[in-house]
């Protein structure tokens, strides 16, 4: 029982570990964005429109959650916040952090999470592939290196997460609308 207790003890520092290796590259590679939190963007238009849309989603689902899909976006439209990403996979953690800071701090922040959260992922699947923590590593700090390069891409980057896309889940549903195929 104790040996399991070891193990299970040495895999949380182990992965806490790899995911504070990939934490710091990601504010190394995207700097000074961690130093500029509540006042920095990478580009002056998604990270803008996403810092709303974050702020909305937690507003919305603590205050008036039947009205989540009404933003104030593109009004008077109805259900503005169905023409763009909802972020709704990033609304838990959004729902932590922006108490605590600025809007465009909490964006940032998932940013550098997103990134962090990605190279991790390329480190489990790396070590679920080859079966070697090196090789693990290896694809962690490359993916997470190579992720916000050039930095022409970081301002361009669109959170990748469950939860977007609502268009997409509707796609083939016959109470969508028109159905258009190409070709």
């Amino acid at each position: 029982m104790k040996a399991n207790l070891r193990q299970w003890i040495a895999s949380i520092v182990r992965e806490g570990a790899l995911f504070i290796l990939f934490a710091a590259i990601s504010v190394v590679m995207t700097w000074p964005l961690a130093r500029l939190l509540p006042i920095a963007v990478t580009h002056p238009g998604d990270p803008l429109i996403n810092t709303y849309i974050l702020s909305w989603d937690v507003y919305a689902l603590a205050n008036e959650p039947t009205q989540l899909f009404h933003s104030n976006t593109l009004h008077p439209a109805r259900y503005g916040l169905t023409f763009s990403e909802n972020l709704l996979g990033l609304w838990p953690l959004a729902a932590i952090i922006l108490p605590l800071t600025s809007p465009l701090a909490t964006h940032n922040i998932l940013l550098l999470l997103g990134f962090a959260f990605s190279a991790y992922g390329a480190s489990v699947l790396a070590r679920g592939v080859t079966g070697s923590l090196a090789s693990g590593v290896i694809a962690g700090i490359t993916y997470g290196a190579v992720l916000p390069n050039p930095p022409t891409t970081v301002p361009r980057m669109v959170f990748s997460v469950p939860g977007g896309g609502l268009a997409e889940l509707l796609r083939d549903s016959p109470q969508f609308g028109p159905r258009i195929n190409a070709g």
